[in-house]
């Protein structure tokens, strides 16, 4: 999860948002083709109006249930209720300080066939992601490291490319998480957090089954695997990552993940292929 500041154009707006932003929605309905709209939604309780309440004027039409909010000054839409989820904000990542929103991808909604199309919205399914502990031995587990381990193995066919090393004494509650993904009770995918040392956390496993893929999927696993990390009361997340896995690369840069030398166990045995990332927390 990632806090960002955001405002209309004439600053009289301004608000605060927290959300896990893995992509966002452009639809082609007739208001937001007018105004250019590009579409997060978030939970009420991770949006906070920091001014500008009495510099916002709504406009409804249609059904009514949306409330579109503009700065009365400016004419900047920068959030409003939108009609799909009601009990929710839809924030204008237009509007939200030093986001390039063509870093995210874009996925299409089809606003201008409302009913038809709301059945199949890609962040509809994602409110149906469930992710809990899991012990390493499980079953699913087991299946979905086997995954991960041959879609590494594939990807970097050199001799002694791919390290998988992940014990079941490592993730215990007071060491570390192994969590587990599933969408209406199907495992989608899977995460790590181990303590290696006083204070870091590294990331290990993780992984998103191909058919759950672009779903927002990996960005809530990792923002689960962060907030173990603080129970831990660990202040750094490390991990190792690799020059063929640029999707996941994507990722951790989006989540604030930055560049660094080897660490710990793999100082003695650094690839080429391999790239080490930090965040602190």
């Amino acid at each position: 999860m990632q806090t960002y500041q955001g405002s209309c154009h004439c600053g009289r707006v301004r608000f605060r948002v927290t959300a896990a932003i893995d992509r966002i929605t452009r639809c082609n309905c007739s208001m937001c083709t007018k105004k250019g709209f590009l579409h997060v939604i978030v939970p009420q309780a991770a949006f906070e109006l920091l001014a500008g309440a009495d510099d916002l004027t709504e406009y409804r039409f249609n059904t009514g249930v949306a409330k579109h909010r503009f700065c009365r000054h400016c004419g900047i839409h920068p959030f409003y209720v939108p009609r799909s989820d009601p009990d929710k904000i839809d924030v204008n990542v237009r509007c939200l300080e030093g986001v390039d929103p063509d870093a995210f991808a874009i996925e299409p909604f089809d606003g201008r066939n409302w009913e038809t199309a709301i059945g199949a919205a890609w962040w509809k399914e994602t409110g149906a992601v469930d992710i809990r502990r899991e012990e390493l031995s499980s079953p699913e587990a087991a299946a979905l490291i086997a995954a991960l381990n041959a879609d590494l193995s594939a990807r970097y066919p050199e001799e002694g490319a791919c390290h998988f090393s992940l014990d079941a004494v490592e993730v215990e509650e007071i060491r570390g998480a192994f969590l587990v993904a599933r969408v209406r009770g199907e495992p989608a995918g899977c995460g790590a957090i181990r303590r290696i040392e006083a204070g870091t956390g590294e990331l290990k496993r993780m992984y998103v089954v191909p058919s759950f893929r672009r779903r927002g999927i990996a960005a809530r696993l990792l923002a689960a695997l962060e907030t173990e990390a603080r129970r831990l009361q660990l202040e750094r997340v490390v991990l190792e990552s690799g020059v063929r896995q640029p999707e996941a690369l994507e990722l951790y840069g989006r989540a604030g993940y930055v560049v660094i030398p080897a660490f710990g166990e793999y100082v003695a045995a650094a690839s080429p292929l391999s790239i080490y990332m930090e965040k602190r927390l």
